[in-house]
């Protein structure tokens, strides 16, 4: 074949023509969850994901882990919508979670919105948010959400010309990580009074681990029925 194609997100391996890509997002999540245990007061913490598989799991999941690390009294409480574009339910799924105690939650996916308009309901209450994209620091409800990540698919492009380069067409997976510039992560201004200090520290720190050393967080560690 002359053409070459890259798919994702998908950890399978597709035809000799074909890239596929996936994103490591339990580096992003296992950040969001460090923030989330460092800042909740309650100890309880809620993830709303929308179904248990591909780079949401593994969001969800480095999430749970990040958590633990930085506060392993907090409870997790994980929980699905069944949809990535559900912002209904997944917004009764955050006030459910914000009923049971929850004072820091994150999403996944386009379906997390609604979970963040969920959080946002609640002006008046230290109840926060950390997202999995940098454009929810700028909407309205932006005022909840502590700090995000994005996915910068140039690491994709970067990656699939170099293997054109060396002759390689396709049949391989290309990564997504912080190690290769595939995520980006930003604290919201606005918020810094609570981001400042240990916590922007421990977040740069474990940053640059894994710049330096991809593939460190064994998400599927994680067991949601023990938690």
């Amino acid at each position: 074949p002359q053409v070459t194609f890259a798919f994702g997100t998908s950890s399978e391996v597709g035809p000799k023509n074909v890239f596929t890509y996936m994103p490591e997002s339990e580096e992003t999540g296992y950040l969001s969850g460090i923030i989330a245990g460092m800042v909740t007061k309650a100890n309880i913490v809620g993830i709303v994901g929308p179904v248990d598989a591909g780079d949401a799991a593994r969001y969800n999941r480095g999430f749970v882990l990040g958590v633990k690390a930085a506060n392993p009294k907090a409870r997790v409480m994980v929980a699905h919508s069944g949809s990535f574009s559900d912002f209904i339910k997944a917004g009764e799924v955050a006030q459910s979670q914000i009923k049971a105690g929850a004072d820091v939650l994150s999403g996944s996916s386009q379906q997390a919105l609604g979970a963040l308009r969920a959080v946002a309901d609640h002006r008046d209450k230290d109840i926060w948010w950390v997202g999995q994209d940098i454009a929810q620091i700028g909407i309205p409800e932006g005022y909840k959400v502590i700090a995000a990540s994005s996915y910068n698919y140039a690491a994709v492009v970067v990656g699939l010309v170099e293997k054109l380069d060396a002759g390689i067409t396709g049949g391989m997976g290309l990564p997504m990580n912080f190690n290769n510039g595939g995520f980006i992560f930003e604290f919201n201004p606005a918020l810094d009074k609570i981001s400042d200090g240990p916590i922007k520290a421990k977040v740069a720190e474990t940053i640059e681990a894994f710049k330096a050393k991809p593939n460190t967080i064994n998400y599927t560690t994680v067991d949601y029925s023990k938690l």
